[in-house]
């Protein structure tokens, strides 16, 4: 879930707070087209068309999926305490995943990001930037490997919540094999369940948080925004890195049409409601035939 003019993040949400440097009055930069608040950040405008360009093509398909994977794995794997004794535990946001590839890929967790590095390697070349400071909205490709691109909701192509409401719903069956581990029955034909995300929609400790996301998008996107600057930071010290966000472009609301819904087939009878505090709201029910989710584009 994430819109094209969002998709800037993917790839540059750890460049937006690039290490070292001065702050100073807004500057003009080498290119003659932009303006920063930070001489340092000019270099992303760059960066930013040629990923939004060439990487993307200014669409949210399966490398912009895939690259913000790649960003995510690679800053939870911290722990301190094992780098502290020696053992291989993860940095954070440091860019090992890419450095250490041939080792980090190995992991269940990170099965098939291994293509994405490679595929972006050119880009990383080009931009002349370490890779600690470049990198990286969701599909499942590798765990299930008989249904690539298999979207988590069915608007993968839009930062909205209903991955927060579809997830709520009573899972049928598997889009592909069943069986594997780490995964549970989805509603909807052609949408992929992870146990994990399952599991937080119904806890009763992040049931209500997880449900409210659903219906509010100005909360969705704040949670957002702070949380993934926050994942960008781990293994860092904030202090010595510059905010250079004013690189991303902002994006347009959501069109009119984009409303909280359930899935055509689909109803509150459908929900399995986890949160005590706050009854499942009222939504209205997509028209047409039962919904099937298709598969997110390769770029």
């Amino acid at each position: 879930m994430a819109p094209k003019q969002l998709l800037t993040i993917v790839a540059l949400v750890l460049a937006a707070t690039v290490a070292n440097g001065a702050l100073t009055r807004r500057v003009a930069c080498p290119d003659g087209k932009n303006t920063a608040t930070n001489a340092a950040c000019c270099a992303l405008f760059a960066v930013r068309d040629d990923l939004n360009n060439n990487l993307f093509n200014n669409e949210c398909g399966d490398e912009a999926h895939e690259s913000f994977r790649l960003t995510f794995h690679d800053a939870i794997a911290i722990s301190p305490a094992l780098e502290a004794q020696g053992q291989f535990g993860g940095g954070g946001a440091d860019g090992s995943i890419a450095i250490f590839a041939d080792i980090e890929t190995t992991f269940h967790a990170n099965v098939g990001l291994d293509e994405v590095i490679e595929t972006q390697k050119p880009f990383l070349q080009r931009s002349n930037m370490s890779v600690a400071d470049f990198h990286s909205i969701a599909a499942q490709n590798d765990i299930d490997p008989t249904i690539p691109r298999t979207p988590f909701d069915s608007t993968p192509n839009l930062m909205d919540g209903q991955f927060f409401i579809e997830t709520q719903l009573r899972g049928t069956s598997f889009p592909g094999q069943g069986g594997i581990q780490g995964t549970v029955t989805s509603p909807l034909k052609g949408e992929f369940r992870l146990q994990s995300d399952h599991l937080l929609a119904r806890d009763s400790r992040t049931a209500c948080e997880w449900q409210s996301f659903g219906t509010d998008q100005a909360k969705l996107q704040n949670r957002f925004q702070f949380i993934f600057e926050a994942m960008g930071q781990l293994g860092t010290d904030p202090t010595t890195l510059i905010d250079c966000s004013e690189v991303l472009p902002v994006p347009p609301a959501l069109p009119a049409s984009s409303i909280p819904h359930f899935p055509a087939g689909k109803s509150n009878k459908d929900i399995e409601q986890a949160c005590a505090e706050t009854p499942f709201p009222t939504l209205p029910t997509q028209a047409g035939p039962q919904t099937a989710v298709p598969k997110v584009p390769v770029d």
